[in-house]
C-alpha cells in the first residue's frame, strides 16, 4: 500500500476510521450528504500530508484496497494453519495499524467465524460493495495459484488437517450467535434512544409552535382594540366639528 499513501496518511486514515466505525465497516445510518461529507473533510487532511493526493473516491478506493489486502492475509495465515494441521506455516505479519483495522472493522470475524449481521434499514455503501465484489474476484482460485502439497520427504506421510469436534463448533457457533445477538441489541438501543429523542423534539416544537400561535392571538386582539379606539376617536372628532359648525351658524 506504499504505493498508494505515506506512512503519515497511514495514520490519519486509521485515526479517522477510529472515530467512525460505521463508516470504516462500510455500513452507516447517517445522511449520505454527511457521510461525503466527512469523507471530503479526511481528504483534505489527506492531501495537506501529501503526496500521493487524490480525490474522495480515490481515497475510498484506498481504503478499500487497504481492508481487501489484510483480508487477503488472514485468509492466507487460516488457510496455510489448515493445510499444516497447527504446524509451522509462512504466516503473513499484520503492521500495529493493520491490526487496528482488524480490530475497528471487525475484519477477523469475517474471516474466521460468521460475517456481521447488518440491521435490516441499514444501507449497505458504495465502497463496501466494491469491496465486497473485489473479494469475491479474489477468493476464485487460478490453477497457478492453487498450493501444492507435497511430502517433506519420500515415504513421509502429509499431516491431515486438523476438524473441529461437534462440541467445539456448537461451541464457536454460540458464541459468535451471542456475540452477534448482543451487537444488535446494542444497534436497537441506539434507534430506541435516538427516536425518544426525535420524540421529545417534536413535543418542543409543537410547543414552540403553540405559543407562536397565541402570541399571534394576543397581538391580533390588541391591533383589533386599537383600531375600535381609533374609530371612537374619528367619531368624537366629526361630532366636535358638528357642533362647532351648528355654533357658527347661529352665530
Amino acid at each position: 500500500m506504499g504505493k498508494h499513501k505515506n506512512s503519515v496518511q497511514n495514520s490519519i486514515i486509521v485515526e479517522f476510521m477510529e472515530n467512525n466505525p460505521d463508516i470504516a465497516k462500510g455500513y452507516t445510518k447517517r445522511d449520505k450528504a454527511l457521510v461525503n461529507a466527512l469523507w471530503q473533510e479526511l481528504s483534505n487532511s489527506l492531501n495537506s500530508a501529501g503526496p500521493p493526493q487524490k480525490d474522495a473516491n480515490g481515497w475510498k478506493k484506498a481504503w478499500t484496497e487497504w481492508k481487501s489486502e489484510i483480508r487477503k492475509k488472514l485468509s492466507h495465515n487460516k488457510n496455510e494453519a489448515r493445510a499444516t494441521g497447527g504446524g509451522p506455516f509462512t504466516k503473513h505479519q499484520l503492521t500495529q495499524l493493520e491490526e487496528s483495522i482488524v480490530r475497528i472493522c471487525g475484519i477477523e470475524r469475517s474471516v474466521y467465524g460468521v460475517t456481521g449481521v447488518a440491521i435490516g434499514h441499514v444501507e449497505p455503501s458504495d465502497d463496501l460493495i466494491e469491496e465486497v465484489l473485489d473479494e469475491t474476484n479474489s477468493d476464485i482460485p487460478s490453477t497457478s495459484s492453487k498450493r501444492q502439497m507435497e511430502p517433506s520427504s519420500i515415504g513421509s506421510t502429509p499431516k491431515r488437517p486438523r476438524v473441529e469436534s461437534t462440541a467445539e463448533s456448537l461451541k464457536n457457533f454460540l458464541k459468535e450467535d451471542n456475540e452477534i445477538k448482543m451487537e444488535m441489541n446494542e444497534k436497537l438501543d441506539e434507534l430506541i434512544k435516538i427516536g425518544n429523542e426525535n420524540a421529545k423534539s417534536f413535543t418542543h416544537i409543537h410547543r414552540a409552535v403553540e405559543d407562536m400561535v397565541e402570541c399571534c392571538t394576543q397581538i391580533l386582539t390588541v391591533m383589533e382594540e386599537k383600531n375600535q379606539i381609533e374609530k371612537q376617536r374619528l367619531d368624537l372628532s366629526i361630532k366636535k366639528f358638528d357642533f362647532q359648525r351648528q355654533l357658527n351658524g347661529y352665530n
